[in-house]
């Protein structure tokens, strides 16, 4: 099973205090069906104020200006979850090396990775989506669904696009 949340606000548009959303995290693993060795929490993807094609088409000669350290927010959010995991024995992902080296760019490689603050562009989902798999291993989370003697695959060869 995997879980992935944005903690960015809660009731009234208050952002929730890392603690709090870290204990809610804990708690959430702990009441699901399957072991907590079963769970994977996702880490959020980096939110600068400056990622996306807004930033991008502003600063066409510029792509540096589009650069910026994750929020601060996200940081101590995703260090609650990453406690949260180790409490109950589920396993985190970080993703921010998939976007950010010391500092979350407007453009990896040749992609651009944000459609806003918020969003992966499709295009990069694609592009990252072979190391995702990689970081999530779900073959070794599988569980048989039956006990027939047939079996089928437990995941797709990743092919990368040509042209």
């Amino acid at each position: 099973m995997i879980l992935t949340q944005d903690p960015n606000l809660g009731p009234g548009g208050t952002p929730y205090p890392p603690a709090r959303w870290g204990a809610a995290l804990t708690t959430e693993i702990r009441s699901l069906s399957v072991p907590a060795s079963r769970v994977i929490v996702l880490g959020n993807i980096p939110q600068t104020p400056k990622s996306g094609p807004g930033c991008l088409s502003q600063n066409p000669h510029d792509v540096q200006a589009c650069s910026a350290q994750n929020s601060p927010y996200i940081v101590v959010t995703s260090a609650a979850e990453r406690q949260a995991a180790a409490t109950t024995g589920a396993r985190y992902i970080d993703v921010d090396p998939l976007f950010c080296s010391t500092i979350c760019t407007g453009v990896v490689g040749n992609y651009q990775p944000y459609w806003d603050p918020y969003h992966v562009t499709a295009t990069y989902s694609y592009v990252v989506g072979e190391a995702l798999d990689e970081l999530l291993d779900l073959p070794a989370y599988a569980t048989p669904t039956s006990t027939s003697t047939t079996t089928a695959p437990t995941s797709v060869p990743y092919t990368a696009p040509t042209g």
